[in-house]
C-alpha cells in the first residue's frame, strides 16, 4: 500500500518540476522563484517587523500561498494526463485507486506546504532584523500551529476541489478557468454576503467567534476546513472510480 501511493509521489513530484521548469523557461522560473520568496518571505516581513511575527499575518499569509501553489499545480494533474495520452495508461495499471488519488493529493499538498515553510522562515529572519529588542524572536507555538494547520487545511481543500474538476475536465485550461471562477465566486459571495448581514447578526457571529481570541478563530477554521476535506475527499473518490469504469469499458 505504502509503496504504490509512494510510486505515484515521486511520480507526481518529478512531473511538477519539470512543470515548474516550462513554465518558467528554464532560468526564468528560478528567477521568480526568488523574487517571491524574496519579496513575500522577506520584504514584507521585514516592514511589519515585531507586528508579522506577533499579529495573524504569518498565518494569513501562508494560507494563501499554499493554497496558491497548489492550484497553479493540480490543473494539470488529470486533465495533464489527459491531454499527453498517459490517462489511459495510468488508470489501466494495478495500482490501486485509492494509492493513485493518495499520490497525487499528498505530492499536491506537499508542494505547497514547502513554500510555506521556506516563506515563513524566511519572513521570521526577515521580521527579526526589524526588531529594536536585541533578541531573536519567535513566532508563539499557537501561530507556528495555525500555521500548519490552516496552510494543510487549505492546501488540501484545493488539491481535492481541483482533484474533482480535473477528472471531470477535458483539457487543462478549462480545470484553470473553472477553479479560478469558483474562487472568485467563494471569495465576493463571502465578502459581500458578511457585509450584507443586519448588524445583530454580525454581532452575534463575532461573539460567538470571540473575536478577541485570534488563535481560537483559527482553530475553527481549521476544523470546518478538514470536515469540507474529508467530505469532498470521498466525492472525489467516486467520481475517480466513475472516470476510471467509463475508460475501462470504451
Amino acid at each position: 500500500m505504502i509503496h504504490d501511493i509512494l510510486t505515484i509521489f515521486w511520480k507526481e513530484w518529478k512531473e511538477i518540476k519539470e512543470l515548474i521548469w516550462q513554465r518558467g523557461s528554464g532560468r526564468g522560473s528560478g528567477l521568480r522563484l526568488v523574487a517571491v520568496f524574496g519579496i513575500v518571505g522577506g520584504y514584507l516581513p521585514w516592514q511589519f517587523g515585531i507586528m508579522w511575527i506577533e499579529s495573524p499575518l504569518p498565518v494569513i499569509y501562508g494560507a494563501f500561498y499554499s493554497i496558491f501553489m497548489v492550484t497553479s499545480i493540480i490543473v494539470d494533474c488529470f486533465a495533464g494526463e489527459r491531454e499527453r495520452h498517459t490517462l489511459e495508461t495510468l488508470l489501466a495499471s494495478r495500482i490501486p485507486d485509492y494509492a493513485i488519488l493518495l499520490g497525487k493529493l499528498t505530492a499536491t499538498i506537499s508542494y505547497g506546504m514547502c513554500f510555506v515553510l521556506i516563506i515563513e522562515i524566511i519572513g521570521l529572519f526577515a521580521a527579526n532584523l526589524n526588531v529594536n529588542s536585541g533578541m531573536f524572536v519567535n513566532y508563539s507555538a499557537q501561530t507556528m500551529l495555525s500555521i500548519l494547520l490552516i496552510s494543510f487545511f487549505g492546501s488540501w481543500l484545493m488539491a481535492e476541489i481541483g482533484l474533482f474538476l480535473s477528472l471531470r475536465a477535458s483539457t487543462v485550461r478549462q480545470v484553470t478557468q473553472n477553479l479560478n471562477t469558483g474562487i472568485m465566486v467563494a471569495f465576493l459571495v463571502a465578502n459581500f454576503g458578511f457585509t450584507a448581514l443586519p448588524k445583530t447578526w454580525k454581532e452575534t457571529i463575532l461573539h460567538v467567534f470571540n473575536i478577541n481570541d485570534g488563535q481560537a478563530i483559527m482553530y475553527v477554521i481549521a476544523i470546518i476546513l478538514l470536515v469540507i476535506d474529508v467530505i469532498i475527499l470521498f466525492l472525489t473518490t467516486d467520481t475517480f472510480k466513475l472516470e476510471k469504469l467509463a475508460i475501462e469499458h470504451r
